[in-house]
């Protein structure tokens, strides 16, 4: 790994006070931010081999980060995305967002069960896209 330079990448976002974004994440908003379900679906072949609560975790961070804006203030986790969030919070409900938000919570009780994850990232994606697109 430290051939790679990651070390030193990782040093110079933390130094620039960037936190890095999952390629699938920067995909995901743009598509939500689009509204373009087919594009959210593409994401299926990527998403099912990370670990749920992986993904949990990070859309929590985002959906965090799109209250934030629905509230004036400025993105934490995600803040290079933030004229996208700013646009996903302005077309949403902050009803929808919280109800979305106690969702995935309660995703991570059961987040390492081994059910199908397939169908489990499916419906995550579409309560994502329900909520926010």
């Amino acid at each position: 790994a430290a051939n790679d330079g990651a070390p030193f990448e990782a040093l110079k976002a933390a130094q620039n006070d960037e936190r890095p974004i999952p390629e699938w994440l920067q995909e995901l908003v743009i598509a939500l931010e689009q509204r373009q379900l087919a594009a959210v679906y593409t994401l299926l072949a990527t998403l099912e081999p990370i670990p749920y609560e992986a993904v949990l975790t990070v859309l929590q961070r985002l959906l965090l980060d799109i209250q934030y804006c629905q509230f004036g203030l400025k993105p934490q986790h995600f803040a290079q995305l933030q004229p996208y969030l700013a646009q996903l919070a302005s077309r949403s409900t902050r009803h929808a967002v919280t109800v979305l938000l106690k969702n995935l919570t309660q995703n991570q009780k059961t987040a390492q069960h081994p059910f199908n994850q397939k169908l489990r990232v499916h419906r995550l994606l579409d309560l994502l896209y329900g909520a926010l697109a």
